[in-house]
């Protein structure tokens, strides 16, 4: 979502703007300006699920040509990449992903502007912190979307005698969300289904109220490969009742639930910066999440527009969600609040920030 938003921002500028896509694996999903071109490197895709099944099977020749096959998609990954880089010989190039700016640092042209964007926290190990100072050193700037991010790789790469530039650019709104409706008793959460975002302690910290308030709802919207095993998870804990995997939905249709939902519900073990809860705060609604390492402690005031529980404390975030399922007028307030503050990360905010680093 954050570089359609970018792209379309960028070209509502009157800029010419190109996205570079490896794989085609299925339209945008997010809306995208007529203006912005869109470049596929490539007609191969990834062959994770069928060499997966391979190695499942047990069958050496299906793994043998899977895994040749996964070799040269990756070789051809690279090289189609690499040649679309030197290709470009004016303007200003953002690469997305850690990889990519590898390749941008090392193939880029010197008159192009080069800029490397990290959108995960990708922690701040010795390790890390090395391959960032050696394999970026010809990157103009390196984006992050928080604060503590920016300040935290910028001291460490000075010990490195790196002098990579290091500048916090948050993701920021396309719209200003939804005005509150009429609330359900409901409450909402958005994400992949995926181990990182934490949706099983979500259930466990579910299952410790929901008998006391089961007129409430827990509504999970998103897919992915957690789906099966987090609905087995239910059974067990028996909130088949309670809870509701929406699957996928349209981006309106999410936003029309937060705006009638009590409050939205984060239990991520990683964030690198938490957009959905922005997106649950300017549709009026407060947010309660993890304090993990970065991202939510940027966006929540605790007690404010929303809470900050320590991160694994689930009896307390349990507690605090209680408080709220209970006391409809604490919950309106915060999420007055809650509506106040995301106008922090509204375009006219945000977008200013990436015309002065492009036109400077």
């Amino acid at each position: 979502m954050a570089v359609c938003s970018l792209s379309n921002a960028l070209s509502e500028q009157g800029r010419p703007v190109e996205i570079l896509s490896t794989y085609r694996l299925c339209e945008p999903v997010y809306r995208l300006d007529q203006r912005v071109k869109v470049t596929y490197l490539t007609d191969r895709k990834p062959n994770r699920k069928e060499f997966s099944k391979a190695v499942s099977s047990k069958n050496p020749v299906a793994i043998i040509r899977e895994s040749l096959r996964a070799v040269r998609t990756l070789w051809v990954k690279y090289a189609t990449m690499k040649r679309a880089i030197r290709n470009i010989t004016e303007g200003t190039v953002i690469s997305t992903r850690h990889e990519y700016s590898l390749l941008l640092s090392r193939f880029g042209n010197p008159g192009v502007k080069r800029i490397a964007q990290l959108h995960q926290d990708h922690g701040c190990s010795p390790k890390w912190i090395r391959k960032i100072a050696r394999g970026y050193r010809n990157i103009d700037c390196l984006v992050v979307p928080t604060k503590q991010s920016a300040d935290e790789l910028r001291q460490l790469l000075q010990r490195q005698k790196s002098q990579l530039a290091c500048l916090a650019i948050p993701h920021f709104l396309t719209s200003q969300g939804l005005p509150s409706r009429e609330k359900k008793k409901q409450v909402i959460a958005v994400g992949r289904l995926h181990a990182e975002k934490g949706f099983e302690r979500m259930l466990r910290v579910w299952g410790k109220i929901s008998p006391l308030y089961p007129q409430f709802i827990l509504k999970i919207v998103g897919e992915g490969q957690e789906r099966s095993h987090l609905e087995e998870r239910c059974r067990q804990l028996n909130l088949d009742s309670t809870v509701i995997f929406a699957g996928a939905l349209p981006h309106e249709q999410v936003l029309e639930e937060m705006a009638s939902s009590w409050c939205y519900l984060m239990t991520s073990l990683e964030e690198s910066f938490g957009f959905v809860l922005i997106e649950a705060m300017s549709c009026g609604i407060p947010a309660i999440a993890f304090d993990v390492r970065t991202g939510p402690r940027e966006i929540i005031q605790d007690g404010f527009n929303g809470y900050l529980l320590p991160d694994g404390e689930e009896e307390a975030m349990a507690r605090r969600l209680a408080t709220l399922l209970e006391n409809q007028k604490r919950c309106e307030a915060l999420g007055s609040n809650a509506k106040e503050s995301a106008k922090r990360y509204e375009k006219d905010a945000i977008l200013p920030k990436w015309m002065q680093l492009i036109e400077s």
